[in-house]
């Protein structure tokens, strides 16, 4: 599950992944500005169409 945060005080909006199992669950908060800075620097290395290429 993902998630966006209201806007926190001096941290702005997070982007959030709950990732849960019958006996455990974490929660990872990232500050959506630098995440999106990373996903496009690793977009602008390879592109969704060629992100596959490599599998079998």
């Amino acid at each position: 599950m993902t998630y966006v945060t209201p806007p926190q005080s001096g941290r702005g909006r997070l982007s959030g992944l709950l990732l849960e199992s019958e006996e455990v669950e974490v929660r990872f908060e990232v500050p959506i500005a630098p995440l999106a800075e990373w996903l496009n620097a690793t977009y602008r290395i390879t592109s969704a169409e060629a992100e596959m290429d490599g599998l079998d």
